[in-house]
């Protein structure tokens, strides 16, 4: 079983009020070499530098080894194991390639500073690397500098080193080398990140890739699972991508399986991220049977729960008139949701909801924004309800299902409706309708289908 050696928690950062971390989760894990692969302008200077202390998350959590890791500066990951090798890296030309590799490590007694070079000496000889280590480092070649850094991380234990954006300035010969040396990094128990712009060389060496886009992850394979065809339209396409992926010479895998009681036990449909469906049934007593007892009870969570295919919402008529809370302000009653990302410290003051709210809603939301403030009692009846429909985006699940939303339409409510069903399929997240009107609006929604032409349910 693979150890967990980092983690992003629900990470976001804002740069001059552009989202470049968008609800960033993602594992790295120990003796695995991991490739990011990454479009330019995605985001992934900002990843590097909040792992490395030089920039810090607005929301969200990171851990390291399972333990809170929060660096001030680079000098404070270094401490935790954490080293970053970027174009700009050089050696300290001052010194020897020698100590150069030793350098990191803590200051001892003369008499321990020899062991550490002959430490260096004998790392070099069980790693196959020839170099001269009494060099000085004036014009040393970026693959000496890179296996420099590779020793570095061996003498001084370091838990995970990061390559950002390198291969493409080395020579093929040079890149077989690296990642010899990388491999015996990986045996040691070092985790390895590798930042690429392209996927040639993370389908070639790589154990795991990861897809960057739009500042969260897009795509998640393991070594074999992606071929250059597929990686390239994943580097290319602009609409959210299934999170796991695709099979060699098939198409891409619906990921995400919506369960429901059928005649046969469990019924299921496969739906793709940021796709918008139309359910309904040609029966008035089985239409009546979901909405009534399925749709309207903990069984629908439960039953795709279990199966730990996908996290569903539900809002239904009812929740949508009583699931708020009229002493908070509107702007809580929004995100409560994303409570535990943005409110790091164990509350959620009125200014951070209001804050929060206007960077990731502010161009969906109708109810002007000076007015986000104010508790919810003196608002009217359908602005509540508003309250408890855009809380829906702040859901951090796969699936929302609207049931029965649309059976009695209040026209004035559509706009706002089809506003959160717009954004959520942006977001990557599944919709679901559930309604007798499945006739309107036919240009809304990816696909129509009838629960009862499916499967019978069980009344």
């Amino acid at each position: 079983m693979k150890k967990e050696l980092f983690e992003f928690q629900h990470v976001f950062k804002f740069i001059g009020g552009h989202k470049a971390l968008r609800n960033l989760s993602l594992r790295l894990y120990q003796n695995e070499l991991t490739f990011l692969v990454e479009r330019s302008g995605s985001g992934r200077s900002v990843l590097t530098r909040v792992m490395m202390g030089e920039l810090t998350p607005d929301s969200g959590t990171m851990k390291l080894l399972e333990e809170p890791y929060q660096p001030l500066s680079p000098e404070q990951a270094h401490e935790r194991g954490i080293f970053c090798v970027t174009q700009d890296t050089t050696l300290i030309q001052n010194l020897s390639i020698s100590e150069n590799i030793y350098i990191s490590k803590p200051l001892s007694p003369v008499w321990l500073r020899g062991q550490s070079k002959a430490f260096v000496q004998m790392i070099c000889r069980e790693c196959g690397i020839q170099m001269d280590l009494l060099q000085r480092t004036t014009q040393v070649p970026l693959i000496d500098t890179l296996l420099v850094y590779c020793l570095r991380a061996l003498l001084t234990r370091a838990r995970l080193l990061i390559l950002d954006n390198l291969l493409y300035l080395l020579s093929e010969e040079d890149i077989g080398l690296l990642f010899q040396k990388l491999r015996l990094l990986k045996k040691r128990g070092v985790g390895i990140l590798i930042i690429e712009a392209g996927a040639r060389y993370a389908l070639r060496y790589g154990d795991r890739t990861l897809f960057f886009s739009r500042g969260r992850i897009s795509a998640d394979f393991m070594r074999g699972e992606c071929s250059a065809e597929q990686a390239n339209l994943l580097l290319n396409r602009e609409q959210p991508v299934p999170a796991d992926g695709f099979r060699e010479g098939s198409e891409p895998v619906l990921t995400r399986d919506f369960f429901y009681p059928a005649r046969s036990g469990i019924g299921r449909l496969s739906l793709a991220p940021g796709e918008v469906v139309c359910a309904s049934c040609r029966s008035s007593k089985q239409y009546q049977w979901y909405l009534d007892f399925f749709f309207r009870t903990e069984q629908l969570l439960s039953m795709n729960r279990q199966r730990g295919q996908s996290r569903v919402t539900v809002l239904t008529f009812k929740k949508l008139q009583s699931a708020y809370f009229l002493d908070l302000s509107f702007a809580e009653n929004v995100v409560l949701p994303a409570y535990a990302r943005i409110s790091s410290k164990g509350r959620l003051t009125p200014n951070l909801a209001k804050k929060f709210l206007k960077s990731e809603l502010s161009d969906v939301i109708s109810i002007p924004s000076d007015q986000w403030g104010r508790r919810l009692s003196r608002f009217s009846d359908t602005e509540r309800e508003q309250a408890v429909l855009y809380r829906m985006l702040m859901e951090d699940v796969d699936i929302l299902v609207f049931a029965g939303i649309m059976d009695q339409p209040n026209l004035s409510f559509m706009g706002d409706i089809w506003k959160v069903i717009s954004r959520a399929s942006e977001l990557g997240k599944i919709v679901l309708m559930f309604h007798r009107n499945y006739g309107w609006p036919l240009q809304r929604r990816d696909r129509l289908l009838f629960l009862d032409d499916l499967e019978e349910p069980c009344v």
